[in-house]
């Protein structure tokens, strides 16, 4: 694919990229000190990632996908990059024969921009000017990692139009997957993740009983594994709560809800577990 630059091709994959994950209409800090940023990573960052928050603003891509937001209060992108960077060079240190790239400020070194709801980390590979920077995909669990030879924008493009070939982000490209052209802008939330006891009952059968408990829902996409195992988002419109109900990393339930819900969350993923003859094993509340 070739690369798109600062201008042209570049406008033109974030156009087509806009054309199917519309932004909103009010994008959430889009806009701020740019220059003030750089000085704190140490060195300027793509034209088409500058771009892309100015017309998307803080959120997250196709469920999933959560770039760094550089404006936000809570976690800049700056300290998130910081951080990341820290526990990157922890894993370099005790695992140097599965790291082999050097990590920013070296030459070259990657440098984290985006990470996924299941801890897998997206880096530009930081050879050559900003314009020219690769991705790098890392997976949260283990060594495996992607390079891909394209921008942001085209890495985010391609996710979007089903083309992607990963074995760690979702299986966007088979047929049998629904589209996942949403962007969620920022808001204040609290995230839940609960990891129940398996169920021996047909998955589908189990996420409509799920959807029931949630009643009125809105489906937001369905991802499905090479192995049939499946993730299935969508909204409780009522209560405007985000949910994936899924078996493809274990069988869980997540959800994004307002932060004054969260105990409500917990009964009702309580009660949504009895309903499925299963156990509520563990939950990841990271802001509870």
């Amino acid at each position: 694919m070739a690369r798109d630059g600062p201008e042209g091709s570049c406008v033109n994959v974030l156009e087509e990229l806009k054309s199917l994950v519309p932004p909103p209409a009010n994008p959430s800090l889009n806009a701020g000190n740019w220059e003030t940023l750089y000085e704190a990573l140490g060195t300027r960052l793509p034209d088409d990632f500058v771009a892309l928050i100015s017309d998307y603003g803080a959120g997250r891509f196709f469920i999933f996908l959560h770039p760094f937001s550089p404006f936000s209060e809570e976690r800049p992108m700056h300290k998130m990059v910081k951080e990341a960077l820290w526990a990157e060079r922890e894993i370099k240190t005790s695992f140097p024969e599965d790291f082999p790239f050097p990590l920013h400020p070296e030459p070259g070194g990657l440098l984290p921009w985006a990470v996924t709801d299941n801890g897998d980390r997206v880096f530009w590979k930081t050879e050559g000017a900003p314009n020219a920077w690769t991705i790098v995909v890392w997976e949260s669990r283990g060594p495996l990692f992607e390079v891909y030879e394209e921008s942001a924008t085209s890495f985010l493009l391609r996710c979007a139009k089903g083309e992607l070939r990963s074995e760690i982000m979702p299986p966007y490209h088979l047929p049998e997957a629904q589209p996942f052209r949403f962007f969620d802008a920022y808001r204040k939330s609290a995230f839940f993740t609960f990891h129940f006891t398996e169920s021996k009952r047909d998955f589908h059968e189990r996420a409509e009983v799920v959807k029931a408990l949630l009643a009125p829902t809105e489906g937001r996409g369905r991802a499905i594994s090479d192995d049939g195992k499946v993730q299935e988002h969508f909204m409780a419109t009522s209560s405007n709560w985000e949910v994936t109900y899924e078996n493809m990393y274990g069988h869980g339930l997540r959800l994004q809800v307002p932060i004054d819900e969260r105990n409500i969350a917990k009964d009702k993923a309580n009660q949504i577990a009895q309903a499925l003859g299963v156990r509520v094993k563990h939950v990841y509340a990271p802001d509870d």
